[in-house]
C-alpha cells in the first residue's frame, strides 16, 4: 500500500508539473473593425516560444452596413529581420494553418483584411493560436 500511494503521489507531480509548463498561446479577437478599403487591422505583438504551426480561425463576421457575411483573409508578420510577412490565407469557421514561414521561435503580429475592396468596415471575431 506504501508503495502504491508513493506512485500515485509521483503521477500526481508529474502531471502537475507537466500541465503547468505549458505555454499555449492564442488571441481572441472580440468585436474587432476590419477597415474599409482592403486596409488591414493589426493585432497587438506577441511572443511566440515555440516552433508549431500558427493557425487562425473566426466564430463570426458580418458586414457593418449590410449585416451579410464577410471573407477574411490573414497574414502574419515576424517582427524581427525586416518585412518578413507570411502568405496572406482565407480564414475559415475551423481552424486554417499558415505552412512553414511564421513556425520561428520570435515576437508576431497579425494583419487581417477584408478579402473584397469593399466601403464599408466588418466586426470580426475569432482566434489566432501562435503557439
Amino acid at each position: 500500500m506504501k508503495y502504491l500511494k508513493g506512485t500515485l503521489l509521483l503521477l500526481v507531480v508529474t502531471t502537475a508539473v507537466a500541465v503547468w509548463n505549458v505555454e499555449a498561446g492564442s488571441l481572441n479577437f472580440q468585436n474587432i473593425k476590419i477597415p474599409a478599403f482592403k486596409n488591414n487591422y493589426i493585432s497587438a505583438q506577441v511572443k511566440k516560444t515555440t516552433t508549431q504551426a500558427q493557425s487562425i480561425k473566426k466564430t463570426s463576421c458580418k458586414d457593418d452596413w449590410s449585416g451579410d457575411g464577410r471573407v477574411i483573409t490573414a497574414r502574419t508578420r515576424n517582427m524581427y529581420g525586416g518585412d518578413n510577412y507570411s502568405e496572406w490565407i482565407e480564414v475559415p469557421y475551423s481552424y486554417n494553418t499558415w505552412g512553414s514561414s511564421n513556425r520561428e521561435i520570435s515576437y508576431y503580429t497579425v494583419h487581417l483584411q477584408s478579402d473584397k475592396w469593399l466601403a464599408s468596415t466588418a466586426t470580426f471575431n475569432g482566434t489566432w493560436v501562435y503557439n
